[in-house]
């Protein structure tokens, strides 16, 4: 592994040898002398396009200067590639070797020894080492080419500080190409501002999951009643949502949509003195146009209860009655037929 501090020994070293003194030396390099003082005491690494220069006035090959280093064989390509300005995607070198030694790079450098990494595929892991030294261009560059089958929230939350909007609206298009999982949209939500429209018309194309409204929802602290069209056609879309206690977000509990229809067909009635109130009947409306009965008398919240309690029930029942048709004893029958009928009865109370 690269040392610089014996790199940097070996130029106060070369120096002397060559009875030379700091300030002649930064005259021929075109530098001050602190700055090769810093070289010396291992302070600051000397600019990649120094090397050459160094190498020249002590007489010695730039694999010698940069040997004195101690560095792995792929490090010593990468920083005589670099030195030389050759291309570096043919840098036969491991990404372990580029980790190593990013802190004595410019972005600009090490943006272009990446490249090469770039066209062989990144894992997203190695990112967090490496992002830190690169220019924002760059990262774009290599994210785009980088594998994201090892990416987990922990390591999208890392990266995402980094990203400058190009970057974050690259992992938003990966997201909607199915790369991603959708369910990091609501870690990228916290550093981008996408449109509910452009979420909305990817649920319509089937890009995304239906359950990525309820994420909006969850993330945005007010009411919302989704209006999604296509070819003049429209669908309302609510959930029932209530505050999540102490986690500044909420909680999506039942989600309700009409069929769709012609956008003139659709129709809501604004009705209500608060938000609330207009958000509910919203909700009452939307439930009752899919089917659901709904007292006038209950809350939203009642409402939405008993008929998940009804939901619930009835799935009790079809299992009791699939079951009863297998079951060959006379005794076992009767014992099922009678919890059947006490869970009907449960669901006539809830009516």
């Amino acid at each position: 592994m690269f040392d610089a501090e014996l790199f940097c020994a070996n130029i106060s070293k070369l120096r002397r040898d060559a009875d030379m003194t700091q300030s002649e030396l930064a005259d021929k390099l075109n530098i001050t002398r602190q700055a090769v003082s810093r070289y010396e005491k291992g302070d600051s690494f000397p600019d990649i396009s120094v090397l050459v220069k160094i190498a020249e006035i002590f007489g010695i090959s730039i694999d010698e200067l940069i040997g004195a280093g101690a560095p792995t064989e792929g490090e010593s390509e990468i920083l005589k590639s670099a030195a030389l300005g050759k291309d570096m995607r043919s840098c036969k070198c491991e990404l372990c070797d580029l980790e190593n030694i990013a802190p004595l790079l410019k972005p600009s450098v090490l943006d272009r020894a990446v490249a090469g990494f770039a066209a062989q595929g990144i894992d997203l892991s190695h990112l967090t080492s490496l992002i830190g030294y690169m220019s924002d261009s760059g990262f774009w560059r290599l994210l785009e080419d980088a594998s994201f089958e090892t990416i987990d929230e922990d390591l999208l939350e890392k990266l995402l500080p980094f990203l400058n909007f190009t970057s974050k609206v690259s992992i938003f298009e990966k997201i909607l190409r199915g790369e991603i999982d959708w369910h990091f949209l609501s870690k990228l939500m916290k550093y981008i501002k996408i449109s509910d429209s452009i979420l909305e018309a990817a649920v319509i194309d089937g890009v995304l999951d239906e359950a990525v409204l309820k994420l909006i929802d969850r993330e945005i602290p007010y009411h919302i009643l989704f209006i999604l069209t296509c070819d003049g056609k429209a669908q309302a879309w609510i959930g029932y949502k209530e505050a999540a206690f102490g986690k500044g977000a909420f909680k999506v509990s039942r989600y309700y949509h009409t069929e769709w229809q012609s956008e003139d067909e659709l129709h809501l009635t604004v009705e209500g003195l608060t938000a609330d109130d207009v958000y509910e009947n919203f909700v009452r409306q939307i439930a009752v146009l899919q089917g659901e009965k709904w007292d006038e008398k209950s809350s939203a919240a009642e409402n939405i209860a008993r008929n998940e309690e009804k939901e619930h029930l009835a799935k009790q029942i079809a299992a009791l009655e699939s079951k009863m048709r297998k079951e060959k004893q006379l005794n076992r029958k009767m014992e099922m037929n009678a919890e059947i009928k006490k869970l009907r009865k449960e669901m006539e109370e809830l009516q």
